[in-house]
């Protein structure tokens, strides 16, 4: 789980000559809220299956967002098994431009860096 300084709780609340970078209060404080959102739906609500057991790291990154690696157990009965189990709930690829637009561009502009 990693902060996008493009979020718009972020982006809201900047001053015109303001980078989120500038205040990093704003941003720790916003990541904490996603986090703790995406980690109850994966802990409580269960959506990638029901969990035993999970750990977190929160580090920032040399970019200076805060970033946070999840290790959730799954129960037996849920336990990702093969890779068809696998292929459905992650996908590698860049989308397809045309197909779809804007999810080229959530991924291209979020997912990719450097040169």
């Amino acid at each position: 789980i990693t902060c996008n300084p493009k979020w718009p709780e972020i982006q809201n609340n900047l001053f015109p000559y303001q980078k989120p970078l500038d205040v990093p209060y704003l941003t720790t404080r916003v990541f904490n809220l996603y986090n703790k959102h995406i980690i109850e739906d994966l802990w409580e609500h269960g959506i990638m299956g029901r969990a035993v057991a999970h750990i977190e790291v929160i580090e920032f990154q040399k970019r200076g967002y805060p970033h946070c690696h999840l290790l959730l157990t799954l129960c037996n009965e849920d336990k990702i098994r093969d890779s068809e189990q696998l292929d459905s709930l992650i996908c590698a690829e860049i989308p397809d431009p045309h197909q779809f637009p804007i999810l080229h561009e959530i991924v291209t502009s979020n997912m990719m860096h450097g040169p």
